[in-house]
């Protein structure tokens, strides 16, 4: 989970990396994202259109197991993030890391 982390942390200072729900669904529904993540704790609601869109989209989410206060944290940010969407990873390896936790059933969405 360490490297996920830090992988995360890296993409939000290198990549093109937007925070919080409202955006991702809207990013979501333009098939944007490479990747969304999503705190353990994203209330049902915002988590089960996240994943309708992701769906549509053909784009991965993984399921940070972690708090939003977590993820906050992870992504240097002083604030709850329930969700956020990749759409360019930087100079981190985030995309083909989370790929393969999921392959390895690490946290499915």
């Amino acid at each position: 989970m360490q490297e996920i982390e830090r992988q995360i942390r890296m993409a939000v200072e290198t990549g093109d990396v937007v925070l919080g729900s409202n955006q991702t669904i809207k990013l979501l529904k333009l098939g944007k994202p490479k990747l969304v993540i999503v705190a353990a704790n994203c209330p049902a609601e915002i988590r089960e259109d996240i994943e309708y869109y992701a769906e549509l989209a053909d784009v991965p989410v993984f399921v940070y197991p972690g708090t939003s206060i977590d993820l906050g944290d992870v992504c240097g940010r002083p604030h709850v993030v329930a969700s956020m969407a990749v759409l360019d990873d930087g100079e981190s390896d985030l995309i083909a890391t989370i790929r393969k936790a999921m392959e390895e059933g690490a946290a499915p969405s």
